[in-house]
């Protein structure tokens, strides 16, 4: 969703973590975690001003495999394809959403 995340809130169970996070702008992106034996599939839900977008990957071609052209290229050149600030975001949001996780409440960005 992009940079400029305010707040991260994890809510944790055996089986499951819903991650809340909270921008701006007032966008809201959820991600629900399971923990399912031998499921590796995921998906996502776009919910945007026109329109509802669906979009699931099966593991063929393995999603990894889509990312190689880009690993490769920078490996190549040494230019990462994401913006170095929004690199720094998504680690700041990642750390965030396990600190979240731990104590149970919502960690300000």
């Amino acid at each position: 969703m992009g940079r400029g995340c305010r707040e991260v809130v994890v809510r944790h169970i055996e089986t499951s973590d819903v991650v809340t996070g909270i921008w701006n702008d007032g966008r809201v992106g959820t991600l629900y975690g399971h923990r399912i034996k031998d499921m590796y599939d995921f998906g996502c839900t776009v919910f945007t001003d026109s329109s509802i977008l669906h979009g699931v990957a099966k593991g063929e071609p393995p999603y990894y495999a889509l990312m190689m052209p880009h690993i490769v290229e920078f490996f190549r050149t040494g230019k990462s394809p994401i913006d170095l600030k929004e690199t720094l975001e998504i680690i700041s949001f990642l750390e965030a959403a396990n600190e979240s996780r731990k104590t149970g409440k919502s960690v300000q960005l």
